[in-house]
């Protein structure tokens, strides 16, 4: 999970986007690392990841303005294709 973890840092960074800006169904290829033990049956790893940013306030608010308002971080999903 560090492999998938490193990968999605880069390929999102910090998603702050709320409602309709949200990041959904990204198909991500994950090239597997050469020490990896099944890298022959599986050199290249399919996800979708879906990606959102939390705030101390309901969605509504922060599409609104996101002014004074906190980020908390960003809730994002994997799961493979």
């Amino acid at each position: 999970m560090n492999l998938l973890r490193e990968c999605l840092s880069t390929v999102l960074a910090v998603v702050s986007e709320v409602g309709p800006l949200i990041t959904s169904a990204l198909e991500v290829n994950l090239i597997t690392n050469e020490n990896y033990a099944l890298l022959n049956e599986f050199p290249v790893i399919k996800v979708l990841v879906d990606a959102i940013g939390l705030w101390n306030a309901p969605d509504e608010v922060v599409f609104k303005s996101n002014e004074g308002l906190e980020f908390l971080g960003t809730l994002c999903i994997c799961r493979r294709v």
